[in-house]
């Protein structure tokens, strides 16, 4: 499963009330439009354990949702890095600023032009360490 697959989300999908959740995403849209319009501070971070939010994937779609609702993308990137930092009291963190942990991921392309691009993630980093992703991966597939 990558970021860019469809999976397990697509199974998800079929398996709620696809009609009622497609009746509600444009009232839920238009209202996190007001939100943000009104300079109400919003934040990215979808619940764990909650059926069909899957850690890790589903804040990309989240922050895609947002957008698509008319949000503007730099806001939703705050409202996902500085804004969810802030929520949790995680002064370290969510900006890129001198004495703050360096937790960073690099992504090809601009989330800017396309919040998509979040999803093409080529590297890493964690308090300041470039993570090996592979091996990483392969541990925790022989784990």
């Amino acid at each position: 499963m990558t970021l860019t697959a469809r999976e397990p989300l697509e199974s998800f999908e079929k398996s709620v009330k696809q009609d009622f959740i497609k009746q509600q995403l444009p009232t839920i849209g238009a209202n996190l439009r007001k939100l943000s319009e009104s300079g109400i501070p919003i934040g990215v971070g979808p619940d764990t354990g909650v059926p069909g939010s899957f850690p890790g994937i589903a804040v990309h779609r989240e922050m895609e949702l947002m957008v698509q609702s008319g949000v503007n993308p730099a806001r939703v990137l705050v409202a996902a890095t500085r804004t969810a930092a802030e929520y949790l009291g995680q002064r370290s963190l969510g900006t890129v600023e001198p004495g703050k942990i360096a937790d960073l991921i690099v992504v090809a392309g601009n989330p800017l032009e396309d919040i998509r691009s979040t999803r093409n993630i080529e590297t890493v980093i964690k308090a300041g360490q470039v993570i090996n992703r592979e091996k990483l991966l392969a541990e925790i597939m022989n784990a």
